[in-house]
């Protein structure tokens, strides 16, 4: 997985997955708070594309 952006103006991630078939994931959205909320489109290597939303929630490292 890559970070392309994650800051106030928005968050893209990109991954590819190399086990069986290659497929690409883009995830791309907007923070709000501590959760992020977005579309993520798949491109396989067969062919095979897809859409659909995506949602996250994350938590800030606790200070040392």
């Amino acid at each position: 997985m890559t970070i392309e952006q994650f800051d106030q103006h928005g968050v893209s991630i990109t991954g590819i997955s190399q086990h069986g078939t290659a497929m690409l994931a883009a995830y791309t959205g907007k923070m709000t708070g501590n959760k992020i909320q977005g579309n993520v489109d798949y491109f396989s290597g067969d062919g095979h594309n897809w859409s659909g939303k995506w949602t996250g929630t994350f938590e800030a490292p606790a200070p040392k």
